[in-house]
């Protein structure tokens, strides 16, 4: 009777420990999403910004969006660590894509047989958003993007 008395209480106290765990997770999940939501606004402000100049003036940025610098971050992505650099590009340029300015358009054209690649990744956040990316870059310059489906995939 004792036995089970305390078995009763140590099984409430872990379902305590475990609610207490899940709402810590809860809230560090929910600054987390505050986090990536405002650095979002702000890519997409300081892209709207800067305009046209967003390549002379906000050149660590503009790196995201140089075909060069995805196929390489691709090429290299064959374990976890690489291939979360390659995932924090595609985050910047699925959020920062639909803000730049109408004359760099035809510089997104050149990430879209890149993107293509990516969804051929080994890892499954690459791929996912790799093709949301896709879809961002393809709000802008839809004529482009169908014939890079229509003939690449």
């Amino acid at each position: 009777q004792a036995w089970l008395s305390s078995s009763r209480k140590h099984a409430a106290l872990h379902r305590k420990e475990r609610l207490l765990a899940s709402s810590d997770d809860e809230e560090n999940n929910q600054k987390l999403l505050v986090q990536h939501r405002g650095a979002r606004r702000a890519l997409v402000r300081i892209a709207s910004h800067f305009g046209s100049d967003v390549p002379s003036s906000l050149q660590k940025l503009w790196e995201n969006f140089e075909s060069k610098g995805l196929q390489e971050s691709l090429e290299i992505s064959r374990d976890s660590t690489q291939a979360q650099l390659l995932v924090t590009t595609l985050q910047i340029i699925e959020a920062v894509a639909p803000a730049i300015h109408e004359s760099l358009h035809t510089q997104l054209v050149f990430l879209l047989p890149q993107l293509c690649s990516c969804l051929s990744s080994a890892f499954t956040a690459v791929r996912h958003l790799a093709a949301r990316c896709f879809a961002a870059v393809a709000s802008v310059i839809q004529k482009e993007a169908m014939e890079v489906i229509v003939n690449e995939v």
